[in-house]
C-alpha cells in the first residue's frame, strides 16, 4: 500500500533491504534496520530533493503540493507529522494526528550532505531516537528554513495497535 502510494508522488524510489518482487523501486542491500548514515549518504548524491520515509507511510499528492510550496517559500528541508488511519477502512479523511512521530524528512542534497557530517553512524531506522535526531539536526542547521508541512495532510501511518518491535541496538 505504501509503495504504491509513493509511485504517484515521487520521481524515483530507492528501497533498502533485500529485493522484493512485490515492490517497485531500486534496491540497495542493507541490514533489516538500516543505518541512518546509509540513507543520508544515498540522499547526498541525488540531483533533486530526497525524502527519507518509513516503509509503512502512505503519501498523497498533497505531500507533493506541501513540499513544493515550502520550497517555494525558501525551505531547505521539510517534515510532517503523520495522520493515523485504520488500515481496514483506509479512511484517510477521518485520519488524525495521534502522536508527534515524524516518519518523513525531505531535503535538498546539499542539506543532506550537512546532515551526513553529523549523523551518528550507529543510529538506525526503527530506533526511537532516529526521528528526534533528525528533527534536532535540521532545526540546528536550517533554523527557520526547516518547515513542518503537517497541515498539507499528505503523510499517513496505518494504525498497528500493539506490536512487538525488536530492540534495536544504537551504537553512538
Amino acid at each position: 500500500r505504501a509503495n504504491r502510494s509513493w509511485q504517484g508522488v515521487f520521481s524515483g524510489i530507492v528501497l533498502f533491504g533485500d529485493p522484493d518482487h512485490r515492490l517497485q523501486g531500486q534496491f540497495i542491500p542493507s541490514e533489516q534496520f538500516p543505518r541512518i548514515s546509509l540513507l543520508v549518504a544515498a540522499a547526498t548524491i541525488a540531483d533533486d530533493p530526497v525524502a527519507i520515509i518509513n516503509a509503512d507511510i502512505v503519501v498523497t499528492s498533497s505531500l507533493r503540493w506541501g513540499v513544493a510550496r515550502a520550497f517555494e517559500r525558501g525551505a531547505g528541508a521539510v517534515t510532517s507529522k503523520r495522520y493515523e488511519f485504520d488500515p481496514k477502512t483506509e479512511d484517510y479523511d477521518g485520519a488524525r494526528v495521534a502522536d508527534s512521530g515524524a516518519d518523513i524528512f525531505v531535503a535538498y542534497p546539499h542539506v543532506w550532505r550537512q546532515i551526513y557530517k553529523i549523523v551518528p553512524d550507529g543510529l538506525r531506522l526503527g530506533a526511537p531516537a532516529w526521528d528526534q535526531f533528525m528533527l534536532g539536526a535540521f532545526e540546528h542547521i536550517l533554523r527557520r528554513k526547516f518547515m513542518d508541512i503537517t497541515s498539507a495532510k499528505g503523510v499517513f501511518h496505518p494504525r498497528h495497535g500493539s506490536r512487538a518491535c525488536p530492540t534495536i541496538q544504537v551504537d553512538y
